[in-house]
This record gives C-alpha cells, sequence and structure tokens, in this order.
C-alpha cells in the first residue's frame, strides 16, 4: 500500500512539473512576441536607419548614385567607385546611402604584387593559354575586402579568381 501511495506520488510531481514547464514555455513566448515589436519600433525611429519608401528603385540608384549606364551592370568589381561617386553626388539621398554603408560596413581596397618562380609562371602561361594581360593581372593583385561591423562577417573578391578557366563539371554545376 505504501509504495503504490509513493507511485501516486511521484507520478503527481511529475504532473506538476510538467505543467509548470509549459507555463513557462507560454510565458516566454508571449514575452518575445511583444519585445520583438518594441524592438521594431525603436528601429523605425532611429533617423540613422530610417527606411526609404519603394520610390528609390535599385534602377534610380544606378543612375543617379552610382552614374551607371543602362548597358552596364552593377559589379562587385567596382564598388569603391559606385561608393566614391556616390560621396561626391549633391543628392541627399545617394550621400545617405553612403553614410548608411559606411555605418553597416567597412570597405578596403587591397593591391599586392606577386613574384612568382619561373617553374610557377609556366604553369600560369599554360593556364591562361599565354594571354599576357592576364598573367600581368595576377603580377599585381586587386582584393576588395567588405566588412559588416554588426555580425563581424567578412568577404574577400579577387577579380582574378573570376578569370581562371573552369572544368566542365565545375561549368555545369553552375548552370
Amino acid at each position: 500500500m505504501q509504495l503504490r501511495r509513493d507511485r501516486l506520488t511521484y507520478v503527481f510531481l511529475i504532473i506538476i512539473f510538467c505543467i509548470t514547464i509549459l507555463f513557462y514555455q507560454y510565458h516566454y513566448a508571449s514575452n518575445q512576441s511583444s519585445q520583438t515589436v518594441q524592438s521594431i519600433s525603436k528601429i523605425i525611429k532611429n533617423e540613422k536607419f530610417r527606411i526609404l519608401s519603394n520610390e528609390y528603385s535599385t534602377i534610380w540608384f544606378q543612375e543617379h548614385c552610382f552614374q551607371i549606364k543602362d548597358s552596364h551592370k552593377l559589379v562587385v568589381d567596382n564598388i569603391p567607385k559606385y561608393l566614391n561617386k556616390a560621396r561626391l553626388s549633391t543628392n541627399q539621398i545617394c550621400q545617405d546611402f553612403v553614410k548608411k554603408f559606411d555605418a553597416l560596413f567597412r570597405l578596403e581596397e587591397i593591391h599586392s604584387s606577386l613574384k612568382l618562380s619561373s617553374i610557377y609562371l609556366k604553369k600560369i602561361n599554360q593556364y591562361f593559354n599565354n594571354d599576357a594581360t592576364l598573367v600581368e593581372q595576377i603580377k599585381n593583385q586587386r582584393i576588395i575586402k567588405i566588412y559588416n561591423r554588426h555580425t563581424h562577417e567578412e568577404m574577400l573578391y579577387n577579380y582574378m579568381r573570376s578569370q581562371r578557366p573552369q572544368t566542365k563539371s565545375e561549368q555545369s554545376a553552375e548552370s
């Protein structure tokens, strides 16, 4: 009889424990949703990151801030040029864009020169079909580094990597 009463007591305590955990989870979930709404309203009120209306499209920024002609496309290689053009623009929207970009990211252009051994130079010439301009670009490389100040992520872009010949399996995987 005593053993039976102990089992019932344990089962009852486990049920109460589970119900308590469920109440805590419900309470936590309801507080999270109200905090999210409050944080969004704080972001909207923050003038530095105010949300622009959709009247300024990507094409508008290309024409007015970056001064890109219709026939040209945006390329990562030219990001420093685009930002400099937007900085020099008299348009306030363009200057606001650059301020926001600078608040979120740090952009660096790194120029480096490589000294190639004669053996490696032969391989590179074979790799690029003896194209002298590509070999010269390999010797003097330009790397664009974009660092996200808030997530601490970093992106490196090397134009020469996009110029390397690809095998048929690499080409088919990308298409």
